[in-house]
């Protein structure tokens, strides 16, 4: 599944959720990445405080993987919410919001 994210908040929204996926609660996750509890929790309220070494540690226990791409790629681009790429106004099934 894809997401687009525009906010640091949804960062904070996709991993919560990807958490939750994996049937963990924040202190199993916590434990898996070497973090307290408290700190997971900060994490997913206020994601602008994740340093890119946690970020990709959290990625890859969550089973996600950041893919960085140029925003003139368009046959991959969707809108969040309305799930319709970019370009061609179809619908895509790569997207939940």
């Amino acid at each position: 599944m894809k997401h687009l994210l525009l906010s640091a908040l949804q960062l904070g929204q996709l991993l919560k959720s990807a958490r939750k996926r994996m049937h963990l609660n924040q202190q199993e996750l916590g434990a898996r990445v070497g973090l307290s509890q408290a700190r997971i929790s900060m994490m997913e309220r206020e994601p602008h405080t994740i340093g890119v070494d946690q970020l990709l540690t959290l990625l890859s226990v969550l089973q996600l993987e950041l893919v960085v791409q140029d925003r003139l790629t368009t046959d991959r681009t969707v809108t969040p919410k309305t799930g319709e790429a970019a370009t061609s106004g179809k619908p895509s099934k790569d997207v939940e919001w």
